[in-house]
């Protein structure tokens, strides 16, 4: 019995004597996967943004090279669809001059209404419709705007035409503006001898006529035998 104890005891002190074991830590105790953190999202992670619809579209504007001064003449703009293989449009006034110029307008009619402000100035000329021309644009559909010019004073005159286009939200809110054409135009306003151009047209007339009277056949007959009558006859003698 008193080996028994003996041993005993000695199991004791021996384990007491023996380092203890450290504790599991906190984040050993966890699953991997309660630990983990998700990985930080980078700029170069985000998904690339949705490319802007567009519509397909041209400016066409058509104007005369030279007008006399005091005559009247026709500018022309439009914007239409643009089919594929689009090319310059031809005049509709023998020798004005045209130009195409091809643009992309974002696609937002389902969102926002969508208005063509045109504008023609001139200093040199007389517009019917100065200031700014709007138009709705809708999806698809021409618009096209047309001026009535008169030259003031010879010489060669610039003429500025802008285009913009507004787009204001159908939910409401402010609305923007993106300018889309604008160009200079150059147009030689001239003169007859120094004459306007409605001067030179009177003298034209009056100078047809007279053109006219003496290409009159047997004229000459015809005004001898007026001048016989309507000349005084000689007194007869004593």
């Amino acid at each position: 019995m008193s080996r028994l104890a003996a041993v005993l005891a000695l199991v004791g002190l021996l384990a007491a004597c023996a380092p203890g074991a450290t504790p599991p830590s906190e984040s050993e105790g966890r699953p991997p996967s309660l630990t983990a953190q998700p990985p930080a999202i980078t700029a170069t992670d985000a998904p690339p943004a949705a490319p802007a619809i567009t519509e397909a579209r041209a400016v066409e504007v058509e104007w005369p090279v030279s007008v006399r001064v005091g005559n009247s003449d026709l500018i022309r703009l439009a914007l239409v669809t643009r089919p594929d293989g689009y090319l310059t449009p031809t005049a509709e006034v023998p020798g004005s001059q045209t130009s195409g110029t091809v643009v992309e307008i974002p696609n937002l009619y389902d969102t926002h209404t969508v208005t063509a402000v045109a504008r023609l100035d001139a200093a040199g000329f007389e517009i019917d419709r100065p200031g700014e021309w709007p138009q709705e644009l809708q999806p698809g559909e021409p618009l096209r705007w047309q001026w009535t010019i008169r030259a003031k004073e010879a010489g060669r005159q610039v003429v500025v035409i802008t285009l913009r286009l507004r787009f204001e939200p159908k939910a409401g809110g402010a609305a923007r503006e993106r300018e889309v054409f604008n160009r200079a135009l150059t147009v030689k306003a001239d003169t007859v001898l120094g004459l306007s151009g409605q001067a030179a047209q009177i003298l034209g007339g009056f100078g047809s006529l007279v053109g006219t009277v003496l290409g009159f056949p047997f004229l000459d007959k015809i005004l001898a035998a007026v001048w016989s009558r309507v000349r005084p006859k000689p007194k007869p003698r004593a």
